[in-house]
């Protein structure tokens, strides 16, 4: 099943050039990408929590709901193993 993320934005962020590398890179990583208008209450409701609690303050910026970044290639990186220690 395929990664959903948001992405809120001002203008429109899968078109041009850069938006031509986004939709290669989603396609490639398998992530689904909901658009959400900043002028939308949903899209108000983020940017609130992305200024206050994760110092974005540039549009567009993705999140899945938890983690905020404005690369959506953060959002494709796997976490890290954590290392066990020897009994």
């Amino acid at each position: 099943m395929a990664k959903e993320i948001i992405c809120v934005y001002q203008d429109c962020v899968l078109c041009g050039d850069r938006g031509k590398k986004i939709k290669q890179f989603i396609e490639n990583k398998k992530i689904n990408i909901k658009k959400v208008s900043f002028a939308s209450d949903e899209g108000k409701d983020l940017i609130n929590k992305a200024v206050f609690e994760h110092d974005i303050k540039t549009m567009p910026f993705y999140t899945d709901g938890e983690n905020f970044s404005t690369s959506i290639e953060d959002f494709a990186k796997k976490p890290k193993n954590k290392k066990r220690g020897r009994k």
